[in-house]
């Protein structure tokens, strides 16, 4: 749990993918602020305990059944979103899958990997924005965040269709801050290092091993894999669903309104560029 004490009272907060993982802790860190959580995920089982941990910090909380890849559900999301809320403040766009194929070889990869990692990254982020930033136009203020990862700077045979569709979703979201500017819109973007979440407890981590082996190839479990790739960084360690959370919040805070069209990663120190 973060020490800074963020007051969100009065806002309204929209997370996509905020059943499990880092949607989940930046849900849950933004309850604890005094944000209102509006929770918008496919997964509704998960997804309706996440409303319930928010509503036991105390704070107004409700769930949204949304699968990014349809307009129709985003649309019906967000006119309940209004007709409970009243507005929307805060877009933390941060539903997202990894490829299920890894390669090389290329022509391993089949097209339905690329076009579903595509559909839900990048796609999905551009729908989820399409539906809400006309709220904030009209009330000239507002805050949008996307997750992206690390794996943007990261280009190797294996992950390619993750990769790219989150170049993708960092190029859209740079445009997209040059669009709301006018607007007094902050739009930017956050890169998770290795975090250990669904998208890696579904076997992915455990891909990593059977693909790349070397030293990966003594560890058993998806846990073990992710915190051995994350010791390549300067400080040696994975991060958290809360230490994404922390800079989600900052993001979205009266604090960073000078801050569009970043690109922040939080990654213990992988990824360095000038």
């Amino acid at each position: 749990m973060s020490n800074i004490l963020w007051n969100y009272e009065g806002k309204v907060v929209v997370i996509t993918g905020a059943a499990t993982g880092i949607g989940k802790g930046t849900a849950l860190a933004f309850a604890r602020a005094g944000a209102d959580v509006c929770v918008c995920d496919f997964n509704e089982e998960d997804g309706k305990k996440t409303v319930e941990e928010c509503s036991a910090l105390g704070t107004h909380a409700a769930f949204y059944k949304v699968d990014v890849r349809n307009d129709e559900m985003i649309l019906t999301a967000k006119e309940a979103i209004l007709e409970e809320f009243g507005t929307v403040d805060i877009l933390f766009s941060n539903a997202g899958i990894s490829s299920k194929v890894m390669g090389p070889p290329l022509d391993a990869i089949p097209d339905s990997d690329w076009e579903n990692t595509f559909e839900i990254n990048t796609h999905g982020m551009i729908r989820v924005s399409r539906a809400f930033i006309p709220i904030m136009k009209e009330k000239r203020s507002g805050k949008i965040i996307f997750t992206s990862s690390i794996a943007m700077n990261q280009p190797m045979p294996a992950t390619m269709p993750y990769g790219m569709s989150k170049i993708a979703t960092s190029h859209f979201a740079q445009g997209l801050a040059q669009e709301m500017g006018p607007f007094n819109v902050n739009v930017n973007v956050i890169c998770p290092g290795y975090v250990y979440t669904n998208i890696y407890a579904d076997g992915t981590a455990l891909k990593f091993k059977e693909k790349f082996g070397g030293a990966l190839a003594q560890f058993e479990t998806g846990e073990q894999i992710i915190r051995a790739l994350a010791s390549q960084s300067a400080l040696k360690r994975p991060q958290t669903p809360q230490d994404i959370a922390n800079a989600v919040l900052f993001l979205a805070s009266d604090e960073a309104s000078e801050i569009t069209g970043q690109i922040l990663n939080v990654d213990s120190g992988i990824i360095f560029r000038f």
